[in-house]
This record gives C-alpha cells, sequence and structure tokens, in this order.
C-alpha cells in the first residue's frame, strides 16, 4: 500500500504517450502511451495489421510486433510497398527477380523487432519481451499482438479466453510500461 505521490514517484515513463503519426487522432487529442493496452477491433481484411505496421513504421520507437495473423512474406511486402512508395504488385515483381531489391529500404525498419509465430501463448509473448529486454537493455516502447484471436488461450471459451489475455496483456504493459496494441478481429456480419 503506498501514497499517491509515492506511487508516482516508481513510475518511470509517467504514461508517456508515444508519437503522434496520424493529424486526424492528434486532432482529436488521442494519444497512444505507455504503460497502457488498446484494442483496436474491425471485421477480418478491414485494415487493423496495416493500421499497426504503418503506426509502429512512422512512430520510429522501438517496437516488438508479434505477427500472427500476417506471414512474413506479406509483411515484407507491404513493408516495402509503404517505404518505397511502390504498391504491393510491384514489389512482389520486382522481390521475384531480386531478392534483396529493397534491402535499402527495410534497414529503415531497424526499431521493429518481428515474432511469427502462428499461436503464442501469453508464456511465449512474455518469454518474447523478456529475450528483447535481454538483448537490447530496455523494453520496447510498443507491443503490438497481430491477433489476438491468434494467442493460445487456456480455456475454450471464445470470450473468456479473450477476457483472459486482455487482462494479461493490461498487467504486462503496466509493469513493462510499454503501450501494448492489440488488433481483434470482429464479428463479420456487421459491418
Amino acid at each position: 500500500m503506498l501514497s499517491l505521490d509515492r506511487a508516482w514517484g516508481t513510475v518511470l515513463t509517467k504514461a508517456t504517450p508515444l508519437p503522434d503519426v496520424w493529424t486526424g487522432l492528434a486532432a482529436k487529442q488521442i494519444k497512444f502511451r505507455r504503460g497502457q493496452v488498446c484494442m483496436v477491433a474491425a471485421a477480418p481484411n478491414a485494415g487493423k495489421s496495416m493500421f499497426a505496421l504503418i503506426y509502429a513504421i512512422k512512430a520510429g520507437v522501438p517496437a516488438l510486433f508479434f505477427s500472427a495473423d500476417t506471414d512474413t512474406t506479406t509483411v515484407m511486402m507491404r513493408s516495402a510497398a509503404h517505404l518505397s512508395g511502390h504498391n504491393q504488385v510491384n514489389v512482389e515483381q520486382n522481390l521475384s527477380t531480386d531478392n534483396n531489391y529493397y534491402n535499402h529500404h527495410l534497414s529503415k525498419l531497424s526499431h521493429i523487432k518481428w515474432v511469427f509465430d502462428s499461436s503464442p501463448s501469453l508464456d511465449d509473448i512474455e518469454l518474447e519481451i523478456r529475450a528483447y529486454v535481454e538483448l537490447y537493455g530496455i523494453a520496447p516502447e510498443l507491443i503490438i499482438i497481430d491477433n489476438l484471436m491468434n494467442v493460445a488461450a487456456e480455456t475454450d471459451n471464445e470470450w473468456a479466453g479473450l477476457r483472459a489475455i486482455m487482462m494479461e496483456l493490461h498487467g504486462m504493459a503496466r509493469k513493462t510500461e510499454d503501450w501494448v496494441l492489440g488488433l481483434h478481429h470482429g464479428s463479420e456480419q456487421t459491418e
């Protein structure tokens, strides 16, 4: 049990906001803050993964991106397209003739580390965060989980599993003082 001033003295990041990258969100004073967790939910193929990818690229902060829902090739092509200004069809054609065609663009992604496990458990996520800290000496400022439905839950009940995962991620965000962004598939039956 602590007094508020004593508790405040133990917080390192003080819920520091991450960089604004979209003027529309900044105009509405929407801030993504360290030590907090956020869920972006939408129907499949609505652009959640692109939202998270482009945010991670533009924010430029140390990031750990769990890409369970999107494979390495797709992430590579989307990243190369965004960084080069080429469309994904051209990116795919260029990569088919030269596997290293976009290496100079991809060097701009050194602040993002990737985990492509298709069904990580909460323990796997925690181990990857610990490995990141061990390797770089700091925690990432941004952790992206794409997609929450791909995280192995300890229950067969989808709602209970998602609730447990979010509670754990909330605890991780507080403990590591990272901003945790979880992407979630909403219902396909409604817009």
